[in-house]
């Protein structure tokens, strides 16, 4: 290593470590994601445990017209509560609180036509915005099959045969397994733990070149008998220090809250190895590189360190973008693994899915990554080297 890069380098991460604001950043950041991944996995795991579900609370007008398909309701879970009113404004007064995920209203000749094997109307009365959509689901569901099993048991009265009701009979079999399953998951919810490298260096970032460009230190350490480019490379590796060691915290963190939950009891499992792990966060270690780069070079443009604040709120958004992609399950594309961070949460897909991961894709994106973190330091230098630049605070 350049001995200026190592003076520098040393300089930075010993201000940073006595910076409290760094330190609580790097603190909390690498314990907040786990835990509120952790928070919602248990949560799952503990409702499937004790078989809790929400229950379905509808409201009937005329129940006492239809006793079976009552019946047929409770039998669902679903609860029922009988309504007096039958006019359309009570029946939409009855949905108004939200304590209701429908309202069924059952009309007067209900009975007698059931009886005479005649079509008997029933109307479902609902708020779209209120009521969630697996509640109505459950409904409809209840009713489509009290109205078949009616079918099938009036075709039987007739002597048909109920073979003429299904012709076609079609056989499902999944073939995913609980590691393939959570593969499929594990992009999203490590995906946010890759998110992080864009916050754990950042203030160092920022403060390394807007705040001393601010506090005018910068021109002090231009005049030294050191060239631009290795300033800009010792601050660059002391943010990228500190990207690493909270990715690599994080990630211990996140390994070893997935391996103490039951995730086999939601039909999940986590079987990556801790040396599978060790060899993606070596992979990752080049966002490492990348984010601060980009960092710096947003901020050497800004005046202030507030306005470098500011100017990171756009590489955060930028950020997210890929981040998100597998989430929505979409198929993977070649050209995935040439984009910094989809790159690496594909990567960790794959690894999770099948145990292994492809080593061109993960050597095409290091090196994406790392051709991106140096074409920020040249950017950066090139702006460095003018005095005008610098001195125009």
């Amino acid at each position: 290593m350049n001995r200026h890069w190592w003076i520098v380098l040393h300089k930075e991460l010993r201000d940073a470590l006595r910076d409290r604001r760094a330190l609580r950043s790097l603190a909390i950041m690498t314990l907040l994601y786990p835990l509120l991944m952790w928070a919602a996995l248990n949560n799952s795991i503990g409702k499937q445990a004790r078989g809790e579900t929400d229950k379905v609370h509808i409201g009937v007008s005329g129940a006492d017209r239809a006793p079976q398909l009552m019946a047929r309701l409770a039998q669902a879970g679903i609860v029922t509560e009988a309504l007096d009113a039958d006019d359309d404004a009570a029946l939409q007064q009855a949905l108004s609180d939200g304590r209701r995920a429908a309202v069924l209203r059952l009309p007067a000749d209900f009975a007698q036509r059931h009886a005479a094997q005649q079509p008997a109307h029933v109307t479902v009365w609902h708020d779209s915005v209120r009521a969630k959509p697996a509640q109505l689901d459950a409904v409809r569901g209840v009713l489509q099959a009290y109205g078949r099993d009616l079918s099938a048991a009036r075709l039987t009265s007739q002597g048909l045969s109920l073979a003429h009701l299904s012709p076609l009979v079609v056989d499902s079999f999944d073939t995913a397994t609980p590691a393939t399953r959570a593969g499929r998951h594990v992009a999203v919810l490590f995906g946010i733990f890759l998110l992080g490298v864009f916050y754990f260096g950042m203030d160092i970032a920022i403060d390394s070149s807007a705040g001393e460009r601010e506090r005018r230190s910068l021109e002090i350490l231009l005049a030294q008998p050191v060239r631009g480019v290795d300033l800009l490379i010792g601050k660059w590796l002391a943010a990228a220090a500190f990207c690493a060691t909270g990715l690599a915290l994080e990630f211990v963190v996140g390994h070893c809250m997935l391996q103490s939950l039951p995730l086999e009891n939601i039909g999940l499992s986590w079987q990556v190895g801790a040396a599978d792990l060790a060899t993606f966060y070596l992979v990752a270690l080049s966002l490492c590189l990348l984010a601060p780069a980009l960092q710096i070079a947003v901020a050497l443009n800004a005046r202030t360190f507030k306005e470098a604040q500011s100017s990171m709120m756009l590489v955060l958004v930028v950020a997210l973008v890929p981040a998100f992609v597998p989430a929505l399950q979409l198929d993977v594309q070649d050209w995935w693994y040439r984009v910094p961070l989809l790159a690496e949460q594909t990567l960790l897909l794959d690894l999770a899915r099948d145990g292994r991961f492809d080593l061109r894709h993960a050597a095409a994106a290091m090196g994406v990554s790392l051709a991106g973190a140096a074409a920020c330091i040249a950017f950066a230098a090139r702006r460095l080297a003018s005095e005008r630049y610098v001195v125009n605070v």
